[in-house]
């Protein structure tokens, strides 16, 4: 063999060692570029999973009537479970719930029915109690406005209330004592905000209240607050009841009584003392508490709140969630009293209004979230 042919073999070899290494190097990248992708395509893949079942699940809810997820942010609530979290800064077990304030959140996450926002509705409550006791208990109206400019001052008493329908406490109320007395311009741009705010972000059931605002009659003394009768039923029947004296005013106070109208240590933190002078109990007190499990009857749970001026009975409100679902009392062992009660598994007898009657699952990250179905 010359050199000349050797050379041209080692030509040969150097170029098929050239191409071969080449060739293992794209053939590399290629391997590289294609694990990467697949890596991608997963996180692809995953996250469309993720929104799909979220998307589905919002889907469920809506074809279900249900306003829970309708109006949030998928992507910042992963599950009911982490929304009751983070809105009602509580551990909450809604798979088991024994004390009272789970299982009022189970009945916001799983019990909204049409009904409860007809009766959470201050206008259109009055329709409903008129037709379950046959006689109007709602204070009189004076009128009904859809924003605070339409309000004519004029037109209104020396004294009188200015409410919202779709809202409780303060932020949603003007008591008015002496209309001379009173700034028109702060008193309106407190209920623009009013109208703006919304509780359907804690309880889904005022979502579908359409927002409007009305005067009343101003009932009772001016110079004293009001007492009001707050009376909880468990499935048509009342349990006990509070009574709040002073209502609107700073030195309200609030003590509980039992069926036979004695006091019962609920409301009271651990080293108080029971109150010397108590609530004096009022004549008409048995009538209230029939026109209660009256209102009740189509509800699982149900606060029913009365005002009694002079021997008279108003009705106040409606309220399916006590303070939002907040954690009520303090130590555990009142929650777990007043949470037996509450049978979630015991439906409402009788009702034609009332749609919960089976429960579909519905996978969600890990855990298992029951949805009214209703069919």
């Amino acid at each position: 063999m010359n050199i000349k042919n050797i050379k041209i073999i080692g030509k040969k070899i150097i170029f098929k060692y050239f191409f071969l290494n080449l060739s293992i190097f794209l053939i590399s990248i290629l391997i590289i570029i294609l694990l990467n992708l697949n890596q991608k395509n997963k996180k692809i893949n995953l996250l469309k999973k993720e929104i799909n079942e979220k998307n589905n699940l919002i889907e469920n809810l809506n074809n279900n009537n249900d306003k829970l997820f309708s109006y949030l942010n998928p992507s910042k609530y992963k599950t009911i479970q982490h929304w009751i979290k983070k809105t009602k800064k509580n551990n909450i077990n809604l798979k088991n719930p024994k004390f009272f304030f789970e299982k009022i959140n189970w009945l916001i996450c799983f019990d909204n029915i049409p009904l409860k926002t007809k009766c959470a509705d201050k206008i259109e409550v009055c329709e409903y109690a008129k037709k379950k006791l046959g006689i109007d208990l709602c204070v009189p109206k004076i009128k009904i406005y859809e924003k605070p400019e339409d309000i004519n001052f004029n037109l209104l008493p020396n004294n009188f209330v200015i409410k919202t329908n779709h809202g409780t406490g303060l932020a949603y109320l003007e008591i008015v004592l002496d209309k001379s007395k009173i700034n028109k311009k702060k008193i309106i741009n407190k209920f623009k905000n009013a109208l703006k705010n919304n509780l359907s972000k804690s309880e889904p059931h005022y979502f579908d209240i359409k927002p409007k605002i009305f005067t009343e009659t101003f009932i009772g003394d001016p110079f004293k607050g009001l007492n009001d009768y707050k009376f909880y039923c468990f499935h048509g029947k009342v349990k006990f009841f509070d009574i709040m004296s002073n209502r609107f005013k700073k030195n309200y106070h609030i003590n509980s009584y039992d069926l036979n109208n004695k006091f019962i240590n609920l409301r009271l933190k651990k080293n108080e003392k029971i109150p010397e002078k108590l609530d004096e109990i009022p004549e008409n007190i048995e009538l209230m508490k029939q026109y209660a499990e009256k209102l009740s009857k189509d509800f699982k749970f149900v606060r029913i709140d009365f005002y009694n001026v002079n021997g008279k009975i108003y009705l106040g409100e409606m309220t399916f969630s006590p303070r939002g679902g907040i954690r009520f009392y303090e130590e555990d062992s009142k929650e777990l009293y007043i949470g037996n009660f509450l049978d979630l598994n015991k439906n409402v007898e009788n009702s034609e209004d009332y749609l919960n009657k089976n429960l579909i699952y519905i996978n969600i990250t890990d855990f298992k979230i029951p949805i009214s179905n209703f069919k």
